[in-house]
């Protein structure tokens, strides 16, 4: 729990857990205060402004409800970031395959624990070698023209 840290820092890092935490807003305050004044937080995390969310919505696999708290979008995490004292200062995509396969497996019926995923048996799952790597290609252009569906974020604190 990021309120009981001390000290100044230079950098603090939401590596895929900001979109699990319930009180987003008093972690983002508690990180800006430890903030140090050129310091960074950077979070990465899914963001339903992405082709995979308008795609697949309630089969998008970085849903990931009940896991995921909240899902935002590059504005709504803005909006939130400005009522932390904290001012979003650049972000990129930096989504994954990960998008498609899980989704169509969603859509297949096929969970991610299981013997036919992707995630547990490349070699036993419902996709061939050559439609792992077109969803990969999908997935770095996507990243070029910001539709991917994950990103980091980089604020900076306001003081």
């Amino acid at each position: 729990m990021i309120q009981k840290v001390e000290g100044s820092w230079d950098l603090i890092l939401f590596h895929h857990s900001l979109e699990h935490m319930p009180d987003q807003l008093e972690t983002l305050k508690a990180a800006s205060k430890l903030l140090t004044r050129n310091g960074v937080c950077l979070a990465n995390l899914p963001t339903v402004s992405s082709y995979a969310w308008k795609k697949y919505r309630t089969s998008w696999v970085q849903l990931d409800a009940p896991r995921h708290f909240f899902l935002h979008s590059v504005k709504s995490l803005s909006i939130l970031a400005e009522q932390a004292k904290l001012s979003l200062k650049g972000f990129f995509y930096n989504s994954t395959a990960f998008q498609f396969w899980g989704s169509e497996q969603y859509l297949k019926g096929v969970p991610l624990c299981s013997r036919r995923s992707y995630l547990e048996n490349p070699s036993n799952s419902i996709f061939s070698r050559s439609q792992i790597k077109a969803f990969e290609r999908k997935a770095k252009e996507l990243n070029l023209i910001g539709q991917g569906d994950a990103a980091a974020f980089y604020f900076v604190g306001k003081k």
